[in-house]
């Protein structure tokens, strides 16, 4: 009687640990996949990103030329009063008017530019998480670093993208050092 109530006693216990197994199993699975799912999204996003953003960044700089050009034109007003080529109403209409036009360009100007940092620094938040640094070393993201420079100087890619990418590869670079910190404890 004593063996049968062991029996049934680790019968009972195999059968909890083998439920929980599987539970937990079909968790990891679920787990791996919407990791796979999220790295996929994650490197779609960053390669749609690289070739949007110097385009992006480049209408935001437009309008930092039209912000100088203001000035300039504001410049070019008063040098026109102070010489009496133009009377004091049609400075001042004149003034109001580009003061006006320089105040909104360089509202504009300052909220793209922060909503361009904003995308920026997410994406790159989101690009370092997806990272697999498991399969990532210091000389691999070396060699790359390498082949990014022998790829600029054979004219491959222009300034801008290298810049970038230098950067991103040197952000990899320094998560890569900081967990072989972290592993080494």
């Amino acid at each position: 009687m004593a063996i049968s109530k062991l029996e049934s006693y680790i019968e009972s216990i195999l059968e909890y640990v083998n439920k929980k197994y599987e539970e937990y199993k079909r968790l990891l699975d679920r787990v791996n996949a919407l990791w796979d799912e999220y790295r996929r999204a994650v490197m779609e996003l960053k390669k749609k990103w690289d070739i949007d953003n110097a385009l992006i960044y480049a209408k935001i700089e437009e309008l930092k030329n039209e912000l100088e050009l203001t000035k300039h034109l504001i410049e070019e007003l008063r040098i026109k009063r102070e010489l009496d080529i133009i009377d004091e109403e049609t400075f001042n209409a004149g003034l109001s008017s580009l003061n006006e036009i320089l105040s909104r360009i360089s509202t504009l100007y300052d909220e793209l530019k922060s909503r361009y940092e904003e995308i920026e620094n997410s994406i790159k938040e989101h690009w370092i998480r997806s990272i697999d640094t498991v399969g990532l070393s210091l000389e691999k993201v070396e060699a790359l670093l390498k082949e990014l420079e022998d790829a600029k100087s054979r004219g491959e890619i222009d300034e801008a993208t290298y810049e970038r990418l230098v950067k991103d590869l040197e952000i990899v670079k320094r998560v890569i050092q900081a967990l072989e910190i972290i592993r080494s404890r």
